[in-house]
């Protein structure tokens, strides 16, 4: 929508139904207001049937982007995980078993990296099932489900991965950067238009390697310009000082 309010093209908005960027706030907000609703129930018991829920969702056409159902639905199981993962208890056995942790994380990352870069078009055709806003597409119907399983483990493992290698310990600009994805994530799409309009950056992905490794350092780039630069903390900045920190009745002592 900003893309193309700034580059004169037609726009339209839809409170509960879109495809673009505003479903990241609406779901979330349901997530929160899914898991206050449902605190008696035990966090395994929702957090295995959102996952077989999902596994065949897939089959529905009719959920879509119409309350941000197929979003909500996909990225749950992910959201109830984080829910149950105590922070203490994973940082004390990251540091009992960081050597093996860490020597996976690494296997895993590379080991995605060479698949995702070397054989990229034979695992392109799950791309729509990490989306989370398809139905399954005519070359994995047939067995949705499990590629829908697939789609998970693979998320797991390479944010997992993640999370093994990310320190721990305040780091000085590197952590503040982390305080404001949600600028990067506001700003992102209408740099990524005008790179692709104006800057033919998707060709970079058909220069072999080398190529590839250039297009994702500019994704880098760009991660820590609208990270770094003050003026891209609007309107977020605003956003999160109304909901986090009300301003106080002026009558207050």
């Amino acid at each position: 929508m900003i893309a193309g309010l700034v580059n004169g093209m037609s726009v339209g908005f839809s409170l509960l139904s879109d495809s673009g960027i505003p479903w990241f706030f609406f779901v979330l907000a349901a997530f929160n207001v899914y898991v206050y609703i449902t605190r008696p129930v035990d966090r395994t018991y929702l957090l295995v049937m959102s996952v077989i829920l999902v596994c065949f969702a897939g089959y529905d056409k009719t959920v879509g982007h119409f309350l941000y159902l197929s979003r909500f639905l996909f990225f749950l199981p992910v959201f109830l995980l984080g829910t149950m993962v105590s922070r203490d208890k994973l940082e004390d056995h990251l540091k009992k078993h960081s050597l093996v942790l860490v020597t996976a994380a690494v296997f895993i990352l590379l080991l995605w990296a060479y698949l995702c870069l070397g054989y990229r078009e034979q695992f392109y055709i799950f791309r729509h099932l990490f989306t989370g806003s398809n139905p399954f597409s005519d070359k994995v119907v047939a067995y949705g489900p499990l590629a829908r399983l697939f789609c998970y483990t693979v998320t797991l493992l390479t944010g997992a991965s993640v999370l093994i290698l990310t320190p721990w310990k305040r780091i000085p600009w590197f952590t503040l950067m982390g305080t404001r994805t949600l600028n990067v994530y506001f700003w992102h799409q209408i740099f990524v238009f005008h790179l692709f309009k104006w800057c033919h950056l998707a060709d970079l992905f058909h220069k072999g390697i080398f190529g590839k490794a250039a297009y994702f350092l500019v994704a880098v780039l760009m991660s820590i310009v609208l990270s770094s630069v003050k003026c891209f903390d609007y309107p977020m900045k605003i956003i999160k000082e109304k909901c986090f920190h009300p301003q106080k009745d002026g009558n207050e002592s």
